[in-house]
Order: C-alpha cells, then structure tokens, then sequence
C-alpha cells in the first residue's frame, strides 16, 4: 500500500472525487513530453497490477505491470510523435482542496513507470500499451555465474544483468545454496530465473513505482474495503508441494496434508529442501485466504500484494490477500484475490508466458580508491568551497523540490543537487543526468568510494583489491577462484566447508589458526 496523507485517507472514501492524470513521457532521443487529462481520451488510462496468475494462488510470480494509454489525436496533434521506446512515468493525484479563485490542490500518486510494448493508431486517437521493468527479464538466460551458489546471488545477478535495480538482497533463505546450474535450457529465461528464487523464499517478485525490484510477501495494511462483498468461503493452506524439474526426484512436502500450494519443475530445488520449511510456516501455512472479486470505488494507494480488510453482505469481516488489482481512471476499480477450491488442482507461477522484446543490458564501473588521498581532496575542496544558489520549485500538492547550484541561474549552473522526497541526486551537467546521489531507500549510488571502514552483511564485487586482508575470521560455504594472490593474509581463522582455487600466493601468512578442510 502507498502512503498517502490524512486528507486523502479520508476524501477518498466519499462520493465526488476528483483525480487528475500526468504522464510524464521521455522519448528515446531523451526529449520530454507531459500528458495530462485534457490530453487522455475517456477511460484512457488502466493500469494492471497483479502478485498471482489469474485464478489461482501463487507462490513465486513474477508479474509484468502494464499501462494502457490511450492519447487525443483528433487533430492529429501526434501524428509527428513516434513513441516506440519511450517511458511513461505515470502520476495520479486525487484534488483534496478546491479553492474559490478555482485553484486546486492536488495530491500525486505514483503509479509505476512503464515502457512502450505496442502502438496502436486509430483515426481518433493513439492506443499505447507499455510494461513495467519486469518486461526486462524476459530474455534468455545467458549468465556466466559459477555454481554453487547462494539464491541471493543468483537473483541480485540477474537483476544486473536485465538493468533493474533491486532494493534488497535479504530475504528469507537468501543464504540457501543451489549447487548446480544444470537447470539451464534454452527456453529459460531471465524471469523464470527470479520466479524460480522466489517460489524458494515463499515470495513474489514486483516491480515498484520507481522501477525498483523487490523480494517480498504479501504486507497487512489495516486498509478496510467498505463495499460489501459476495463472499462464498474461504481456504486455510495447510501445505507446500515442491517438486523439482527432474521427473526423477521426489516431492518434497512442507505442513501437513489438506489444501496445497504447488510448485512444480522448479530446478533450483536442490539439496536440503526441508531447510527452506521456516519461510513457509512463517509466510503462508494455517493463513487462511478468502477469494473474492468485485468492483470498490478507486483508492490510489491500495497496491496487488496489500493484505486488507473485506466485508461481505451480512457485515462479516474477513482479512484476505489482494492478489490484482486493475485502476481505470474513470471507472470504479477491480480487486481481487484469486484462488482455487479445496478440489481443484494448483498451479505454479514459475514459467510467465508474456513474450517481451528484450531491452538492452546497462553496464556500470565502480572504483575503489585509497582513503588518504580521498580525504587529502576532500580536505581542499572544504577549505577552497564556493557557496551555492538555490531554487526552490513549488509544487501544485504544496510540497518543494529544493536546488542547489554553482551559478546565480539554475538554467545557467552546471553542479546541480537536487533535493527531493524521493532522495537527493547529483548532476555535473547541468541536470541532464544524474550521475551520484542517495535514495529515499538508503541505496547509494558514487563514482568513487573511499571509507576508512565498512561494515556490511554483504559485498558485491567484481574484483577486490588489497595489500593486506585482515579478519578475525573468514567463512564460506564455497570458496571459488583462479588466484588468490595477496601480499599478506592475516586472520584468525579462515573456516570454509570448500576451499577451490587454482593458485594461492602469499609472501607471507600469519593465522592465528587455519583451518581449512579441503575436498
């Protein structure tokens, strides 16, 4: 569920309402285009929003967000317009206050950003059908990755590889290690990859409004669905079903026997499957799931993956999960929670059947200099500063953006900050991109780091580089690497179930003890 203010938690639930569209559209020569309401056709903007195939309720899912656009064109206004690999950043706000002058005061709502799938030009107007980030996934599966490795691992991996940036590594039974890549075949793709992690952790994959990956499960939100609701029984799950994709191997069974949810031919079910059990008691066994479908007036902030409160006719209170949920700007909107009776069979929601074209890989460097000569710099500039300008941007919600800029003129400045809810970003190029800055999510992004310590439950790196590795003590289920080639290894204990390696060189070592068991 999305944040929204007291005003809106209140107005939204009376007759009356007013919302407000704006379409944000960066064409692929960079250039910029704003819709709004007098440039969308009526019932011309749907978003569809699920965390479960439709008529069933799955684990792991890994579902494509899609925006239907449909734009004026009655005087050919668009003809010119060529929106093939554009990016809609799409904004809906509910008007919270109408003044007398006929001002208002808008409240914005981010609904996602999306990317151009399908153009369709009618003689009135322009039908744009455009995806989520999700859609980057679907491209075959070509990583180098050296097994074993950890479902975390594998998941951050292909997020990198598709260019979608993912807002955490740590959820449950990230740390389980899947041995083999043999899962592999050439109809596997990126997307079954994250699904195939996810049904693992008992999560689904989704895409947020900023374009951001996320592992996660279904949140309570104490949200109330006041319109009554034809509610004809509910299921309580009693067990997971996980089979592997080897026709060979058993079913392994998490729970007791009753009502199950499968998955089916996952390959990264490898292993100690039973470890996996804690996420699943946790996540989703005895959680009773009410399905229900039905059309509610529309509510922003309500999201697929929501936990919320239904009535049904006679004023019975159910708590159920809202597995999709479809927004049409004029029109009520459509919730549901999808699932299955005791006796019909369940599905999976590994494999996703949307056939996307396939969008280009982003490569990023990062560099890791020395602390001295970084605070050497960073000393000089402090003691040689310039101060900045600043603008403010008023916003028409009542909210700012704040910047801070080297010349009087922000039009005129080159070093830009620019300072959000959302985060606070840097620009050397006068605000043409943003190459550095921090997120609302503590996600850092920096040309150059340098700290005199960094503690981390992870790291990520391509290559590490040291003089001198000291640690109190080193662990590792698997250790790979073709050289470990160091001038000095100092550590109390380095304790790994599997140590491969081509070559280790070291000048000298000086372990307090090593222990290494080697197979």
């Amino acid at each position: 569920m999305q944040n929204t203010s007291s005003e809106y938690k209140e107005l939204v639930k009376q007759s009356g309402r007013t919302f407000k569209a704006k379409v944000i559209c960066t064409f692929a020569d960079g250039a910029q285009k704003i819709f709004t309401d007098s440039d969308i056709m009526q019932n011309g903007l749907k978003i569809n929003d699920a965390t479960s195939n439709e008529g069933s309720f799955d684990v792991g899912c890994a579902i494509i967000k899609e925006l239907v656009l449909e734009l004026d064109n009655s005087n050919k206004q668009l003809s010119d317009i060529d929106f093939s690999n554009a990016k809609f950043d799409v904004r809906i706000g509910l008007v919270i206050e109408q003044k007398y002058d006929g001002t208002t005061k808008t409240e914005w709502i981010k609904k996602g950003i999306y990317y151009t799938e399908e153009i369709t030009e009618n003689e009135n107007f322009v039908s744009i059908v455009a995806y989520d980030a999700m859609a980057k996934f679907d491209k075959p599966y070509n990583s180098s990755l050296r097994f074993p490795q950890m479902l975390l691992s594998i998941f951050s991996d292909a997020c990198t590889a598709c260019g979608v940036p993912y807002s955490s590594l740590n959820f449950p039974n990230s740390t389980f290690y899947i041995q083999s890549k043999d899962f592999i075949n050439e109809n596997t793709t990126y997307r079954d990859i994250i699904s195939y992690v996810a049904q693992l952790a008992c999560c689904f994959v989704r895409i947020d409004v900023d374009g951001i990956a996320h592992m996660r499960w279904y949140e309570d939100t104490n949200r109330e669905i006041i319109e009554r609701q034809k509610i004809s029984g509910n299921v309580t799950v009693t067990c997971a079903l996980i089979t592997p994709a080897d026709e060979d191997s058993k079913t392994y069974i998490i729970g007791h026997s009753g009502y199950a949810v499968n998955i089916e031919d996952n390959p990264l079910v490898q292993g100690s499957v039973n470890s996996l059990a804690t996420a699943f008691s946790d996540n989703i066994l005895e959680k009773t799931i009410t399905p229900f479908e039905g059309e509610v007036f529309s509510d922003l902030s309500i999201e697929a993956g929501d936990i919320a409160t239904i009535y049904d006719y006679s004023g019975n209170a159910y708590k159920t999960y809202i597995t999709s949920v479809t927004f049409n700007i004029d029109n009520k909107m459509q919730i549901a929670c999808d699932t299955e009776t005791f006796n019909e069979k369940n599905r999976a929601g590994g494999s996703q059947s949307a056939t996307i074209i396939a969008m280009a890989k982003k490569q990023a460097e990062m560099q890791i200099s020395e602390y001295d000569i970084r605070v050497q710099q960073m000393n000089q500039l402090a003691t040689n500063a310039m101060g900045y300008y600043e603008t403010i941007e008023s916003q028409d919600d009542g909210s700012i953006i704040c910047y801070m800029h080297d010349k009087e003129n922000l039009s005129d400045s080159k070093t830009i900050w620019k300072k959000t809810v959302d985060g606070i970003f840097i620009s050397s190029d006068g605000g043409k991109t943003y190459i550095a800055g921090v997120d609302k999510n503590g996600n850092a992004v920096l040309k150059i780091l340098a700290t005199e310590g960094i503690v981390a439950d992870w790291i990520n790196a391509g290559t590490l580089n040291g003089n001198t590795i000291i640690a109190g003590t080193l662990n590792g289920n698997a250790i790979k690497t073709g050289t470990l080639d160091a001038g000095q290894i100092s550590s109390g204990s380095i304790d790994a179930g599997m140590i491969k390696t081509g070559t280790i060189k070291s000048s000298g070592t000086n372990p307090t003890s090593l222990l290494i068991a080697i197979h």
